[in-house]
């Protein structure tokens, strides 16, 4: 080899260390620039949709994940309150759970307690309480007591994007005011889109009703400009771990961090 060759590749070689080091600072300064929103579902024991009921020591796992690592577990309202006040929300993540379960009161609230954490349960009005399947009014006020945060999954979970015009309302304000009304000292602020299915007037709607934030099932960091300008539309990062593949759950977090950073940088891998 000779030597114009050599030089020509200790160049690139340099080049590339530096283009390296370069990516590096700005990934690690891009992950300190905003937080998460995990999304969650069931936490026990149950049969019925494997996909959607997690083993309390899986979760638990998770929380023990992230309090080694110095997160702060807390709820969508905090996080997204600490965003907009341009707070440092690095080491702060927000747990979030669907649908208002009843093991969600009987499995992870005691886990949570555990593990200093809070999180934020949506809740369907109309299934509050009807069948052991759901938390009852005594569970959502056990919920409270503990500092967690309850938000609305609508009035009847129907996708809000495929619905008659004539619902809006009902799904989106009534429900709001049932909570507010069924739970004295409660002022509902977050939403939990079904099925992630929504619109631009639904957006419009939650916002005259008094919204703050509401939730997608899209897989992004959320920073302050998304927290400023399109609050009805937070990412939230989908949490799938039936517990049978170490390290999935870190693995999840990483990937969200690594697609959030691609995407700022103008590369979309999808969610």
């Amino acid at each position: 080899m000779n030597r114009k060759i050599k030089r020509y590749l200790g160049i690139g070689f340099c080049v590339l260390a530096a283009l390296g080091i370069y990516v590096k600072q700005d990934y690690d300064k891009f992950c300190k620039s905003g937080g998460f929103v995990l999304e969650y579902h069931g936490v026990g024991f149950e049969p019925w949709g494997k996909e959607l009921v997690m083993k309390p020591e899986v979760f638990e796992s998770h929380l023990k994940h992230l309090q080694s690592l110095g997160y702060t577990m807390v709820t969508v309202k905090e996080l997204m309150s600490d965003i907009r006040q341009g707070k440092d929300v690095s080491k702060k993540i927000a747990l979030s759970f669907d649908d208002g379960y009843k093991n969600n009161h009987d499995y992870a609230l005691p886990l949570m307690k555990k593990y200093n954490a809070k999180g934020t349960f949506h809740v369907i009005n109309n299934r509050i309480g009807v069948s052991k399947m759901y938390m009852n009014e005594a569970d959502i006020n056990n919920m409270l007591a503990a500092g967690m945060e309850i938000g609305s999954h609508t009035f009847s979970h129907n996708p809000l994007g495929d619905i008659d015009k004539i619902y809006y309302d009902w799904e989106t304000g009534v429900s709001k005011y049932d909570l507010e009304k069924r739970f004295p000292g409660l002022i509902v602020e977050t939403m939990a889109y079904p099925n992630g299915s929504y619109n631009a007037e639904i957006k419009a709607k939650l916002q005259h009703f008094g919204y703050k934030q509401a939730l997608t099932g899209s897989l992004y960091l959320v920073d302050k400009s998304m927290a400023d300008k399109n609050p009805m539309e937070t990412a939230r990062v989908i949490i799938e771990d039936d517990g049978t593949k170490p390290g999935r759950f870190p693995w999840l977090i990483q990937r969200a961090y690594k697609k959030s950073y691609l995407r700022a940088r103008g590369i979309d891998v999808g969610d």
